[in-house]
């Protein structure tokens, strides 16, 4: 965590310096913001002013001291403010020298693990987006590569609807972290039931959530290429499976890589490994990346 500390005022705040920190109040209204710079509605720098702002709880004011000597030192804090929440962002070197900043996360904490619309509850996704079946994980995949590539809003809206599932109505005796922690993915049948209902109460999501639900898959599967992840003890690479070059930007026309998830399960249904089309779309996606790695290192031994 970053801390702003100023003793003469009597100032000690602690604000999050990665993405897994962010909390829960701070969600939505970060989202906003990284939607407003993804589609270009708002710049780098203003949405690392408008972030610390949210993250200090301090208000924009349009009443700003003008630079000169007598202001150095505020616009140096200023500046050294939006500097510590830069992890929002991803800062490369193109062939000619110049800088390219775009949004590129990485992480896997489930930061909307459930939403409310009316008098219902909407559950998504466990961290690291464990609980996916490889159904759900491939329709949300086409979607994700849809949405940066068009950047049409009722992606969001389809995604939301493949990762959240109704999870029962609200009521006083139902402690909400229990009823997440016990939720369970629905059948492929049940998903497909449920899909036009989510789709119905995505409208009403705030815009900010729905792109933050977006950053999240992003950054999973950025984790995934880049980290080690344990499973019954050991740490297993994945990276081999998945293309290196980035599924976002924040350039328009550019466009996520084809996971050919949909080739994939055809494969696997053909060689009866988890069963037939039906039986292998219920399986998780974990266990059909083991499977994937399992094969990936053995084509690489038998060369």
């Amino acid at each position: 965590m970053n801390e702003l500390l100023i003793p003469e005022k009597k100032i000690k705040v602690s604000y999050p310096s990665s993405w897994d920190e962010i909390k829960a109040e701070n969600v939505c209204r970060i989202g906003e913001i990284m939607y407003g710079c993804y589609t270009g509605k708002i710049d780098y720098d203003m949405a690392r002013k408008l972030a610390a702002d949210e993250f200090l709880n301090r208000v924009n004011s349009d009443n700003k001291p003008v630079l000169d000597e007598d202001s150095v030192d505020f616009w140096s804090t200023e500046s050294l403010l939006a500097d510590s929440v830069d992890f929002l962002f991803n800062h490369e070197e193109t062939k000619d020298g110049d800088e390219n900043v775009s949004i590129n996360p990485k992480f896997c904490t489930q930061l909307v693990p459930w939403v409310k619309v009316g008098l219902r509850w909407y559950i998504g996704p466990k961290d690291l987006l464990s609980d996916l079946t490889i159904f759900e994980f491939k329709e949300a995949s086409w979607r994700i590569g849809k949405y940066s590539e068009t950047r049409d809003d009722q992606y969001l809206n389809e995604i939301f609807a493949v990762l959240y599932q109704p999870g029962g109505l609200i009521e006083k005796r139902k402690v909400r972290g229990a009823l997440i922690e016990t939720h369970r993915r629905a059948s492929v049948q049940q998903q497909e039931r449920n899909y036009n209902r989510s789709l119905k109460a995505a409208i009403q999501v705030p815009l900010g959530l729905k792109f933050m639900i977006y950053l999240f898959f992003i950054g999973c599967m950025n984790w995934l290429r880049e980290e080690a992840v344990e499973i019954d003890g050991n740490e297993i690479r994945f990276g081999c499976l998945f293309p290196k070059a980035s599924p976002i930007s924040t350039k328009e026309g550019e466009t996520e890589n084809d996971t050919g998830m949909a080739g994939i399960l055809f494969q696997m249904a053909e060689s009866g490994v988890f069963g037939n089309m039906e039986q292998t779309s219920k399986v998780s996606m974990w266990d059909l990346f083991l499977r994937l790695l399992q094969i990936h290192n053995q084509i690489k031994k038998m060369r």
